[in-house]
């Protein structure tokens, strides 16, 4: 139990480190800019292996006979320790600048939480061994660290694909409905349409 507080504790000292003094990157330190062309693709394996917690967790919750906790260990362990690479790309390559700032704010931001919050994971599945009630505390932040995920990514995808990567092709008629914002075009087209429907 001490070695997972420790460890949880070093963990959460790096990454209050690089928020606090974030890396600067621009100039002429080019391998630091190239370590950070490297957080697209190191950045997949904590949310797999994120992805694959949750599941497992939910699988074990409602079949407690498959023991499947030392997977769910496992995996919480990817989870954390495959995050601080991912962080420290992140930073990198938001350091050489060329982004949205309030998008990669929030992206930086949300993941951020989504690695602290796995990191204290790590430590409430050990207490909720010896102490139950932290189980469910866990469980709840489990679910919450999947919204925070998704938020992440999200803004992650708008960063590298547009704000509009999701919506662009989406039907009009579920963007009026979803209350998306429509192109020109689109407005053009609709109006058309309106009209259309108006003369049959």
């Amino acid at each position: 139990m001490k070695p997972i507080f420790i460890c949880t504790t070093l963990i959460t000292g790096m990454l209050i480190a690089l928020l606090v003094a974030p890396l600067n990157a621009q100039g002429d330190n080019t391998l630091l800019l190239f370590l950070g062309r490297f957080h697209p693709l190191v950045l997949h394996v904590p949310i797999g292996a994120l992805i694959a917690l949750f599941v497992v967790e939910f699988v074990h919750c409602i079949r407690a006979k498959l023991n499947l906790d030392k997977a769910c260990e496992i995996l919480l362990w990817v989870c954390v320790l495959s995050s601080i690479p991912a962080v420290l790309a992140g930073y990198l390559l938001a350091s050489s600048g060329g982004y949205s700032e309030s998008l990669l704010d929030r992206h930086m931001r949300l993941g951020w939480a989504t690695a602290f919050l796995c990191t204290w994971l790590l430590a409430l599945r050990y207490w909720a061994k010896t102490k139950p009630k932290f189980l469910w505390t866990y469980r709840a932040l489990l679910c919450v660290n999947m919204i925070l995920l998704s938020l992440a990514g999200h803004y992650g995808g708008s960063l590298t694909h547009g704000s509009d990567y999701l919506t662009k092709y989406m039907p009009i008629e579920l963007k009026n409905l979803l209350g998306v914002d429509m192109s020109e075009a689109e407005k053009m087209l609709d109006e058309i349409n309106e009209q259309e429907a108006v003369m049959h």
